[in-house]
């Protein structure tokens, strides 16, 4: 029975194929071995990227069948042919009549996903044609039927083409985060070249474009890729404070991603807010991206704010990551703090000085069982660089501030870059070190010394009396 059902489903493949097969069997015709061989490496590279997409937005079924196309069943999976078929002929210059059959033919043959390929369609319109309109067109062409009228997805499109319509000549930011995710290619150059339609039409499309973005805000899930476009109209047509209510109303909906952080802290930072208010969504943003692209800014907030102990776990917390291993400037800012901390051991004061030796202490607690492998330790063929000098010279210094100034990594790195100091600064270390020995060690050592002072002055003096019984026998 199962083996029926499988053949069934093979004889419907192959009879949606057909369609597949009337627009890639010319194009193999007509090209040279060659030719077809690198078109068939690509097949198979968009077929890897469509298995990486489905496994990362956990569409395994998808994913199932990228694999069935990988492992050379192509001609039984027609939905490979929609995806990446048709990536493989936008590859190909001047091929646009043959494109648009071949979107024909695949929206015919795949029902179940002709809304993933109508919307590839049209994006294909406005970045590879730069035709906003016709792109559009296409989407308010379909929208009446049911099932377009209940995909999001589709009415997320009409929204960012009615803004892009509004605003022919977009910033590259705006377009590459709107877009990237469908079309790698970067075509911020006159990327929309249509005429601009006149006001009142201008002033409908934005409007029309604000109440279907509202629309589709209004569904819990990620829309990262559609938020910069709707910022800029929300700023076109509503005040700063409704701006922000959005922000922080996506962020609330969406805590664990890290993007919706970023663009509160992007419109705090431009709307002159507070430095707490800053501070505050930045800390947010670092417990789920350590080594986001705005650390720098919460460790420079965190300096102004005079708060060394907040800072010094920042930093800390900062190297615990292989991006910043020797990364100069977090270093030198810790190697700053930790200069505070040594004079606060020597003089203690107020109680910002004790927390920060509290700080200090805990931080080290938590990583003395794997910081000085990690990051105290000379690796094997390293090579001393006059670049890596100053991260190096302040590592040294950190690593005595923790392990004492006798330890191994601070004496090869001080030998290395500082060799004329070095020899007096070891000599100045051992006389710091303390004497570990015990009591009875130190007697036995004391009476060893003396047994041997005594033992010497036997030996002088038997080796003078040998000398005098000498002279005299001559």
């Amino acid at each position: 029975m199962a083996s029926r059902n499988y053949h069934r489903f093979e004889a419907r493949c192959y009879k949606k194929a057909s369609s597949f097969q009337t627009v890639w069997h010319p194009l193999t015709r007509e090209t040279s071995k060659q030719q077809m061989q690198n078109v068939t490496t690509c097949h198979l590279y968009f077929l890897s990227k469509i298995l990486q997409d489905s496994l990362l937005t956990r569409r395994l079924n998808q994913s199932i069948a990228a694999l069935i196309g990988l492992s050379g069943r192509c001609d039984k999976v027609i939905e490979l042919f929609s995806l990446a078929g048709l990536e493989v002929l936008k590859s190909i210059p001047h091929n646009h009549t043959l494109v648009v059959k071949f979107y024909k033919s695949m929206f015919l043959a795949c029902s179940d996903y002709q809304t993933e390929i109508l919307l590839n369609f049209a994006l294909y319109l406005v970045l590879r044609q730069h035709d906003v309109v016709e792109g559009l067109e296409l989407l308010k062409s379909k929208a009446n039927k049911p099932q377009f009228q209940s995909s999001v997805m589709h009415k997320a499109h009409m929204a960012l083409f009615e803004a892009l319509l509004y605003q022919p000549k977009k910033t590259e930011s705006t377009v590459i985060q709107a877009v990237d995710i469908f079309d790698s290619e970067d075509e911020d150059e006159n990327i929309f070249s249509h005429s601009r339609p006149m006001k009142n039409i201008l002033d409908f499309s934005l409007k029309r474009s604000l109440v279907l973005f509202e629309e589709v805000f209004s569904k819990a899930a990620v829309w990262d890729q559609f938020v910069p476009t709707y910022y800029e109209v929300l700023q076109q047509n509503k005040d700063k404070n409704t701006v922000r209510i959005f922000l922080e109303e996506y962020r609330d909906r969406n805590p664990l991603n890290p993007n919706t952080h970023r663009y509160l802290y992007h419109y705090l930072k431009t709307n002159s807010s507070t430095d707490e208010e800053k501070m505050k969504v930045l800390e947010d943003l670092i417990k789920l991206d350590p080594t986001s692209e705005y650390v720098d800014d919460l460790v420079d907030l965190k300096s102004k704010s005079g708060s060394n102990a907040s800072l010094v776990r920042l930093l800390v917390e900062k190297l615990d990551h292989s991006a910043f291993m020797f990364d100069e400037k977090t270093w030198t800012q810790l190697t700053s703090v930790l200069n505070t901390g040594y004079n606060v051991k020597k003089e203690p004061g107020s109680s910002a000085d004790t927390d920060l030796q509290h700080a200090l202490q805990l931080c080290w607690k938590e990583r003395k069982t794997w910081w000085p492998k990690y990051h105290f330790r000379i690796k094997r063929n390293f090579m001393f660089s006059d670049e890596l000098k100053t991260v190096m010279l302040c590592k040294a210094q950190i690593a005595e501030y923790f392990l004492g100034k006798g330890n191994d990594f601070s004496i090869e790195v001080r030998r290395k870059y500082q060799p004329s100091d070095c020899e007096g600064k070891n000599e100045e270390i051992l006389k710091e070190l303390p004497d570990k020995r015990t009591p009875l060690k130190r007697r036995t050592t004391t009476s060893n010394r003396g047994k041997e002072s005594d033992n010497a002055k036997r030996k002088r003096k038997n080796h003078s009396e040998f000398k005098s019984m000498f002279h005299l026998t001559l």
